[in-house]
């Protein structure tokens, strides 16, 4: 279908491990070209072991690591950085200075 180059998106739910060459879009032509596939990472493909995290921050800061476990399931720069509305740069600089952390970004990113 020539839509005069216009990219139409499509949103879509993948549940229970279908494959998307599974799918079919009703009215759609058969040479349909995705171009970008968006997905939620966290909890959703890759599972996330919170009490981990804790424990490798602890490793790097003054506070224990139940203090830590809880910072970090209520901390509003996580619920911010989960939703996309700050970046991993940011989220580790809220982290390093509310929870006094003494390691640097790339150390971060390995926890």
């Amino acid at each position: 279908m020539d839509n005069g180059g216009v990219t139409t998106p499509l949103l879509f739910w993948v549940r229970d491990y279908k494959i998307l060459s599974e799918l079919l879009i009703e009215g759609q032509e058969p040479n349909l070209m995705i171009k970008t596939i968006l997905c939620d990472l966290g909890n959703v493909i890759v599972l996330v072991n919170h009490r981990k995290i804790a424990e490798g921050l602890a490793k790097f800061s003054n506070k224990d690591e139940n203090y830590i476990y809880n910072f970090f399931l209520n901390s509003k720069a996580r619920k911010k950085f989960d939703i996309g509305k700050i970046s991993a740069k940011q989220i580790f600089m809220n982290f390093k200075n509310k929870l006094n952390l003494k390691l640097n970004f790339e150390q971060f990113k390995k926890i």
